[in-house]
């Protein structure tokens, strides 16, 4: 799980019920933004910033799964 605050807290209001949400973490980094697509069921689509506080050794964590995940891939090695 990667929680997520809102840098706008207004942004908040813009999510719908029946929205779908998009998150792309495959350049999570420490202290960067997060970008969170919104598509609404009109077919609009929003962007908006998010951030996250995890720090590179927890981004590891979240890329393997699980810290127990990291530590099992970093024992079989």
């Amino acid at each position: 799980m990667l929680p997520l605050h809102f840098i706008n807290k207004d942004d908040y209001n813009l999510i719908e019920k029946d929205d779908k949400i998009s998150i792309d973490v495959s350049n999570l980094q420490g202290s960067k933004t997060v970008n969170v697509k919104i598509e609404h069921t009109d077919g609009s689509i929003i962007t908006i910033e998010t951030r996250h506080t995890y720090n590179n050794e927890q981004i590891t964590w979240f890329k393997a799964g699980s810290a127990l995940n990291k530590l099992r891939a970093d024992n079989a090695k």
